[in-house]
């Protein structure tokens, strides 16, 4: 998107994701800091990490902007700046939607979550009268060993439930 002053990209990736300025551009406003950011020949390349992204840059004036590469029957002296604007918008276009794909690639079908397990552990103790045996639980609800102990401790950490040791067995009862 584009004000009267800067360009503006506005998305949310899943994944660690890089950003390339247009080149010889000024970056005027970022949402958060970047894990890392360099430049190249001009061109201010940004290492964000998942999340959205708020980030405004200013274009300069024409008269620095790269020297055009010919394109058969077009002069190059014929590039404008807006067709430097043009196909940094395309380029910016581009990497939302290679963004959009992945994440879509990534997530499983329904309304799971990533906290999907903990929600599915609490709704089982309650269904089972506030307490169950963590094996108990892997069984019925069909999660690994792992992932349901990393669960069951992530949810005592926040006080939802509470473990306790019984005959070398870990009881979960709600908090």
């Amino acid at each position: 998107m584009k004000n009267p002053i800067a360009w503006s990209a506005n998305f949310t990736t899943p994944y660690a994701a890089e950003l390339i300025l247009p080149y010889n551009s000024s970056l005027v406003y970022m949402n958060s800091a970047p894990a890392g950011a360099s430049v190249v020949n001009d061109t201010l390349i940004l290492d964000l990490t998942p999340g959205h992204w708020d980030v405004s840059y200013v274009m300069p004036p024409p008269s620095t902007a790269p020297p055009p590469i010919g394109v058969p029957g077009r002069p190059s002296s014929a590039y404008t700046y807006w067709d430097i604007a043009a196909v940094a918008a395309i380029a910016a276009v581009a990497v939302a939607v290679v963004a959009a794909i992945r994440m879509g690639r990534g997530m499983r079908r329904g309304p799971s979550t990533a906290r999907d397990p903990d929600d599915r552990i609490i709704e089982f103790l309650r269904r089972s009268g506030g307490s169950a045996t963590e094996a108990e639980i892997r069984r019925a609800l069909v999660i690994p060993k792992t992932t349901c102990w990393r669960a069951i401790k992530r949810l005592e950490r926040e006080g939802k439930v509470r473990i306790e040791k019984r005959d070398k067995e870990n009881v979960v009862h709600l908090g």
